[in-house]
């Protein structure tokens, strides 16, 4: 937001310790500031170094949709930096991202680690592991760009993995046309067993495109 931006702060209880320059809003603790709304338990801040650290059950939905879920978030610089500890971010191409850690700088760069990546908002297994899903050591979000970037990527079906690549990337939500993969399609037939169609769509111009699919399956015998 603007700088003057106001705040707006609700909570069951607000004390602010002089001394310190620390005010702590406990209770159901909800902040408004510009576009962004911040759910938490407990929101402690540090005026002195314009800190802010927010607990228990945080969900921050920023001004683009995309919603952040986590155990502890810590924001600087007007929420452009800050970062979050057991992660899972929805964005609003119902992607969802979960991570043990994040690290946003410069308000367009995110870093996570030890992550999964999946848009499998409702093909789930029995124990609530997507259908399909992306598992990497680390995960960089680069949204001027509008990228996604993994390292050392795994593709998991059915809870097993079956692809490993070192680098991948893909578009983000905000990008409407660009060359890549596309969400896969999953079937089930009893002669063949499971298979996937994975899509490609290449953008060869303003007004055309091919789109390439490619498929394969586990059979059964």
């Amino acid at each position: 937001p603007p700088r003057g931006t106001q705040v707006q702060v609700t909570a069951d209880r607000i004390t602010y310790n002089a001394q310190t320059r620390v005010a702590t809003a406990t209770g159901r603790v909800v902040i408004t500031y510009g576009n962004y709304v911040l759910v938490a338990t407990e929101v402690t801040y540090d005026q002195r170094n314009d800190r802010l650290r927010a607990e228990g059950e945080v969900r921050l939905t920023e001004p683009g949709g995309n919603v952040l879920e986590a155990d502890v978030a810590e924001l600087w610089n007007r929420f452009r930096d800050g970062f979050a500890e057991h992660l899972r971010l929805l964005l609003t191409n119902d992607a969802t991202i979960t991570a043990e850690y994040a690290r946003r700088s410069d308000g367009v760069i995110t870093v996570y680690t030890k992550v999964t990546y999946t848009r499998c908002k409702t093909c789930v297994l029995p124990d609530g592991t997507p259908v399909w899903q992306i598992k990497s050591t680390e995960v960089t979000h680069n949204e001027d760009e509008g990228t996604i970037y993994h390292r050392d990527a795994t593709f998991e079906f059915l809870g097993l993995p079956v692809l490993w690549l070192p680098y991948l990337s893909h578009p983000d939500p905000t990008v409407e046309r660009r060359s890549g993969f596309l969400i896969p399609s999953f079937g089930y037939s009893s002669e063949y067993g499971f298979g996937a169609e994975i899509p490609y769509f290449w953008a060869l111009a303003p007004n055309y495109d091919v789109l390439l699919s490619d498929v394969w399956g586990i059979v059964h015998n």
